[in-house]
């Protein structure tokens, strides 16, 4: 489904990522650990386009994407909730949620009534605006935004992030029923180890903008936690 070939990025001087090869298919639930700093959001911004990638090449559903503009990656099928959220505080969450609509294949324009029912707090407050939500509630907002494209993958950088513990319970719930039912391939940065053990099947581990060790998640052991993870 997505593959990645050989990616180097760089920031002006600095090289940033390392000759990154991955692979997902449909229906993996992949989580990308590291510590700060290494490349995984970088990495995430790459795959959606947000930069450009020096050389390497990515595949979306077997197509060459590597030039392909941001906004047609998410018609073909991407989600991204980046780092950060990036709502837009002054609309309601309806309007926020209506937005993505625009990016839909099939032209619907009327919000999947799956969103509401992932996430039943963005119906009670769907005529809030967005900035007067608590941190939770716009991550949740922000993940449903993603999900209004009806995606094939869904990219979420540190969606915990901030978010108080209940809130991060029903996100992992939320992911992991996606996964399970509807088959939706999932790759996370994720900083909470409980919570990428929870929610993710297998991991890949970044280092200095290449990837370092992956696997099954149930061979994450302490012998690479404290060589790549621990601060």
């Amino acid at each position: 489904m997505l593959t990645l070939n050989a990616v180097d990025q760089y920031y002006g001087g600095s090289h940033i990522l390392h000759e990154v090869s991955l692979s997902l298919g449909a229906g993996d639930m992949v989580c990308l650990l590291g510590r700060n700093g290494v490349g995984k959001t970088t990495l995430m911004r790459s795959i959606m386009g947000q930069v450009a990638i020096k050389r390497g090449q990515i595949l979306w559903q077997e197509k060459n994407i590597t030039n392909l503009a941001t906004e047609r990656r998410a018609r073909a099928g991407m989600g991204f909730v980046p780092q950060g959220r990036e709502i837009f505080p002054l609309l309601s969450v309806e309007e926020n949620l209506k937005l993505a609509l625009a990016g839909r294949r099939d032209g619907q324009r009327k919000i999947p009534p799956l969103i509401y029912e992932l996430f039943p707090v963005l119906k009670d407050m769907r005529q809030r605006r967005g900035g007067d939500l608590s941190g939770g509630q716009q991550q949740q907002l922000a993940i449903g935004r993603a999900l209004v494209l009806d995606p094939k993958i869904l990219l979420l950088d540190e969606p915990t992030e901030g978010i108080q513990p209940n809130i991060v319970v029903e996100i992992g719930q939320v992911l992991r029923r996606l996964n399970q039912e509807l088959g939706l391939a999932v790759l996370l940065v994720e900083q909470k180890l409980p919570f990428a053990r929870q929610v993710a099947d297998r991991f890949i581990i970044m280092e200095r903008g290449q990837i370092q060790a992956q696997g099954a998640m149930t061979t994450l052991d302490d012998s690479l936690i404290q060589r790549y993870l621990t601060v």
